[in-house]
């Protein structure tokens, strides 16, 4: 009996941290965010691969180890983001603003940056493979740090 009671808490917790509602919106992997203002926001470690955050305000927002892969965050506002360690694999990023956004340690490989403001953008040891450069260049596949 205690056993099955352990599994349901478990099950329930799980559940739990696979989506949270922030500033009033649900943040889950999926989630239709469009347009939505979460800049400042706790984010961190959240899974949101194949949410649609165009046009989101997520400056300054902490989403240090966040999966995001697979993600639209065309025209949205990463400015000043902590995204260290994130999961940026194949996220269109047409258009964001990423002045000054800490992405060092990120995968941001097969990602699109076609007319993204990188200004003072942070690329320690970022894999860049595939990536679309803000200017249309494609970066190799072993790039790290720069697009090469």
């Amino acid at each position: 009996m205690y056993k099955y009671l352990i599994t349901i808490m478990l099950s329930s917790l799980l559940c739990l941290a696979a989506e949270t509602v922030v500033n009033g919106y649900v943040i889950k992997k999926g989630a239709d965010l469009r347009g939505a203002n979460l800049a400042g926001s706790m984010l961190r470690g959240v899974d949101l691969s194949f949410a649609d955050l165009s046009g989101a305000n997520l400056a300054e927002a902490d989403l240090h180890g966040a999966n995001l892969w697979n993600v639209l965050l065309t025209d949205a506002n990463l400015s000043g983001a902590h995204l260290h360690g994130a999961n940026l694999h194949h996220v269109s990023l047409h258009g964001a603003d990423l002045r000054n956004a800490d992405l060092s340690s990120a995968d941001l490989q097969w990602a699109d940056l076609t007319g993204a403001n990188i200004k003072g953008v942070k690329l320690d040891h970022t894999k860049l493979g595939g990536t679309i450069w803000p200017d249309g260049r494609v970066c190799k596949q072993s790039s790290i740090q720069i697009c090469k």
